[in-house]
């Protein structure tokens, strides 16, 4: 077992602002992210962590589509169930998206907490 990673927190956000590009993508050419689960642990452990499959993301074959934020968190906060394999794959997935847009979303959280900020002080 690793570590979780510090862009782990940033995740939720980068899956939100992947699903938004695959949407506003006419030809369909963005990806959403997913994960190789042969033995169905993620689908597993999520289904214990949450009653609700919906929330669940959707499997194709042996793969783990993650569509919503949600689902993201909630993998995230399982970190340290998920096997060596498992975390390893996450990790060399998210990396492609951490390169395109990671910077835009720790721009937006800076962003926010600076307006927060400016309108505390105003006040």
């Amino acid at each position: 077992m690793t570590n979780k990673p510090w862009k782990a927190a940033y995740w939720p956000q980068i899956v939100e602002e992947v699903e938004k590009k695959r949407i506003e993508d006419d030809k369909n050419n963005y990806y959403s992210l997913y994960l190789y689960d042969y033995s169905g642990n993620i689908y597993r452990l999520l289904d214990r962590k949450n009653d609700d499959r919906q929330d669940s993301g959707h499997t194709s074959r042996n793969y783990f589509y993650v569509t919503k934020k949600e689902t993201m968190e909630s993998i995230c906060n399982i970190w340290f169930e998920l096997g060596p394999r498992l975390q390893s794959d996450l990790r060399r997935r998210m990396k492609s998206f951490e390169e395109t847009h990671l910077h835009k979303v720790l721009y937006e959280q800076r962003k926010e907490e600076f307006d927060a900020l400016v309108a505390e002080t105003n006040s």
